[in-house]
Formats: structure tokens, sequence, C-alpha cells
């Protein structure tokens, strides 16, 4: 988003005083507030905030394809004039600290758009009409019914030409329908793809899901927490 790139830029203009109101402009101070809470000196702290939007963001001139991610990343630190060897950029460049990654998260949130809800939709309407017309016509015409006694039992009626053709021409068109709505899906899936495949790379390798996906499989990016937290103990461990 550029304008996090922008207020990173801003924000790195007066290191020594806080970014908060900065992020509070273009509404990520919430995002970041645990940061801000954080015991180290302001410089610290707005470097960890820049290092969150220029590492994840898909318009970060930092990421540089040609390099891996370790190399990325370092470069992004000591271009914001702190060490790697440090904490909390040690920490951060392994991925072990778990508050850094829990604003690494909301902010991936942050990033998604409607095109997420939209492509999960299309996908959900694609899948149910398919499941529908390929019911059969005798399931149509089946129905359940209750004797005297309360047994149940499953009664066909005779359905003459005429509906079974009415049935099949109505499928056809919900087929059609289904086709589009796939096909919508999956223009705006390589959309996506296609804008954020910098952010797929970062969070391929540092949280091991790629982020455009949670589009097409309507992953909860939340649940990965726990799999960050089992990844850093057994680092530690």
């Amino acid at each position: 988003m550029i304008k996090s790139i922008e207020a990173c830029r801003k924000i790195m203009k007066s290191p020594d005083s806080s970014g908060y109101p900065i992020l509070n402009e273009i509404n990520l101070h919430t995002i970041f507030e645990t940061v801000y809470e954080m015991k180290y000196s302001l410089p610290v702290i707005n470097s960890i905030v820049s290092f969150v939007i220029y590492a994840f963001d898909p318009d970060s001139h930092w990421l540089d394809f040609k390099k891996d991610r370790i190399e990325n990343k370092i470069r992004i630190i000591e271009g914001l004039g702190q060490s790697k060897d440090k904490e909390p950029f040690n920490k951060i460049l392994n991925g072990t600290d778990d508050k850094i990654n829990e604003v690494i998260l909301s902010y991936l949130i942050n990033l998604t758009d409607w095109r997420w809800q939209t492509i999960f939709t299309l996908l959900d309407y694609h899948a149910k009409m398919i499941r529908f017309v390929q019911d059969k016509v005798d399931s149509e015409k089946s129905y359940d019914a209750f004797d005297k006694d309360g047994q149940k039992h499953t009664l066909t009626e005779e359905i003459d030409l005429d509906k079974i053709t009415k049935v099949n021409k109505q499928k056809g068109e919900l087929l059609d329908q289904a086709i589009s709505a796939r096909k919508k899906a999956d223009d705006l899936f390589s959309e996506i793809r296609k804008d954020f495949v910098a952010v797929d790379i970062a969070t391929q390798s540092d949280l091991n899901f790629t982020f455009t996906e949670t589009a097409k499989e309507k992953i909860d990016i939340l649940s990965w927490r726990e799999f960050i937290k089992d990844r850093n103990r057994k680092k530690i461990s």
C-alpha cells in the first residue's frame, strides 16, 4: 500500500519522534499499537514499524526477487540504521519474536481487499451450483411422507417429459452461471497473485503459507499464530 510506504518515509525522517500520529492518519495505528508499547527507544520502535511495512507491503521497493528472503530482510534492517545482530532485530530476522509476528499477521490482514471475499463467494456459488446440476432428476421428484404409524416412506411421483425438459434447461442455465462464476473467480485470483507476488514470497518464506491462497481457500490467517508459536518453540529447543 503506497500510503503505508509514504508513512514509513515520514516516520524515518524523524526517527526520534513517535510515528504513531502518522500511522493514525492512515488508520494503521491500531496494528502497530503493540510496538509503541514496547520498551525500546523511539528510533528502534520506528524502525520495527518500518521493517514490517517494507518487508511485507506489495509496494515496497526494498524487496528484490533476485535475492533470497534473509538477504532482503538484512538489507531492510541495515537500511533503517539498525543491526541484524542486536535485539530485537536478531529475533525479527529469524521470526522468533511472537509479538512482532502478531503485528505482521495483523498487517497482512489489513492488506486484503474486497477481492478476497468476492473470490470465495464466487467459488462457493460455483460449487453449490455444480452439485445441484449433478443431482439426478429422480431425486427431484422424490419426497418423504409419514404414515399413520409415524413411519417414514420415500415416495415418488410421475413427472412428464415437459417437466424433465424444463428442469434440464434450468440446470443448463445454472451450469453456465456456475462456469461464469468460476471464470470470474479465477480472473480475480490471477489478478491478486500478480499484485501480491512479493507478499506471497515473503509469507511463504517467513510464515510457511501463501498469502493469496487465503482468498481461494478462505484460510483464516489468524489460525497461523499457533503454527508460528510451535515453530519458534522447536527452534529454541
